[in-house]
């Protein structure tokens, strides 16, 4: 039986472990950053907090609408594709537009996974609690979360990947605010993981060996 939810589940704690990576290795800002932006480790947890839960999300719909259901193992390889559309309430207050594309691709010999996600939020007025501010973002236009994760006989397989592209206008509880670019890119496998791109006028690209 091969059960797509947990496939991705399975993928989960490598790829936060790579988004989070940066957060001490951040290189600086980027020409123009100004005084009352975000600080270099407010910028990549809201990126990291946003690019998270959309994949977050992604995974929970997929289940929901029978992605997540355990099927026969294919005696070749099998495709199952499942897509969404959902306009959903943020936990500290907010709405997000959400709307995505999750396609597994399975085979039985050798027992091999492959998932893709593509997931794009369009957020109003979302808060998220970054570091002890409350920061509301709202999708300028939108915020594009992508996907890669493969495993073979249960084990994570090949180079793992994870993109957050777009922009959001924010404002912190303490008065402060802008625009957020966001630019984020992440590959990791069993040896390395490297992460780099902009967040919020933050340049990073960040390597570490965790074989």
């Amino acid at each position: 039986m091969v059960t797509y939810g947990r496939l991705l589940l399975r993928g989960l704690p490598v790829l936060t472990l790579s988004l989070l990576v940066p957060a001490c290795g951040v290189e600086g800002p980027l020409e123009g950053t100004r005084d009352g932006d975000l600080s270099q480790e407010e910028a990549y947890h809201l990126a990291a907090s946003m690019g998270l839960e959309s994949l977050a999300w992604g995974v929970q719909k997929s289940r929901a609408t029978g992605g997540g259901g355990a099927v026969p193992a294919p005696s070749r390889t099998e495709t199952v594709t499942v897509s969404y559309s959902v306009t959903r309430v943020c936990v500290l207050g907010g709405t997000v537009d959400s709307s995505g594309l999750i396609t597994v691709q399975s085979d039985v010999d050798p027992v091999r996974n492959i998932a893709d996600i593509t997931a794009t939020d369009v957020h109003h007025g979302c808060v998220f609690l970054v570091g002890e501010q409350h920061i509301a973002v709202t999708g300028d236009p939108d915020v594009t979360t992508i996907v890669h994760a493969a495993s073979m006989a249960g084990q994570s397989w090949g180079t793992q990947t994870v993109s957050v592209v777009g922009a959001v206008t924010w404002e912190a509880e303490d008065g402060r605010s802008g625009r957020c670019v966001l630019d984020v890119h992440v590959e990791a496998d069993d040896l390395t993981q490297r992460t780099w791109g902009q967040a919020c006028g933050y340049a990073f690209d960040v390597s570490v060996t965790v074989g």
